[in-house]
C-alpha cells in the first residue's frame, strides 16, 4: 500500500479506485448477462442436443426405440385385426412370436 501524504495524491488515487470501479461494473454487468443467457431453457436445450447429436449410442437407442414404437404400432394393427380365413390365424401368431423375438434381444453396445 502506497502512502499517501498530499491531497493532490489523494485525489488521484480516489479517481483511479473510481475508474477501477466502473471498469469492474462494465465487465461484472457483461459476465452477469453471459451467465444468465447460459442458463436460459432455450440454451440448455441446444447444449443438451448439441451433446448427444454425434453420440453413437444415442442414436442407436432413438432408432431402436423407434423400431420398437413402429412394430408395436404394426402388431396391434396386425393381430387385432378381424380374422377373415383360417390362413391368417395361423400367420399371426407366427408373426407375433418372430417380432418379440427380434425385439426382445438387448441391443449390443459399443465397448
Amino acid at each position: 500500500m502506497v502512502m499517501i501524504r498530499t491531497a493532490k495524491e489523494l485525489k488521484n488515487a480516489i479517481s483511479d479506485l473510481e475508474n477501477q470501479r466502473s471498469e469492474q461494473y462494465v465487465q461484472l454487468k457483461e459476465h452477469f448477462v453471459h451467465t444468465v443467457d447460459q442458463f436460459s431453457l432455450v440454451n440448455i436445450l441446444k447444449n443438451t442436443l448439441d451433446e448427444f447429436k454425434f453420440s453413437n449410442e444415442f442414436v442407436q437407442g432413438f432408432f431402436i426405440s423407434i423400431a420398437g414404437l413402429l412394430s408395436g404400432f404394426l402388431a396391434k394393427k396386425v393381430l387385432f385385426k378381424k380374422k377373415e380365413n383360417a390362413f391368417s390365424g395361423m400367420i399371426i401368431p407366427l408373426l407375433r412370436v418372430i417380432i418379440e423375438r427380434f425385439f426382445s434381444r438387448s441391443p449390443k453396445r459399443p465397448s
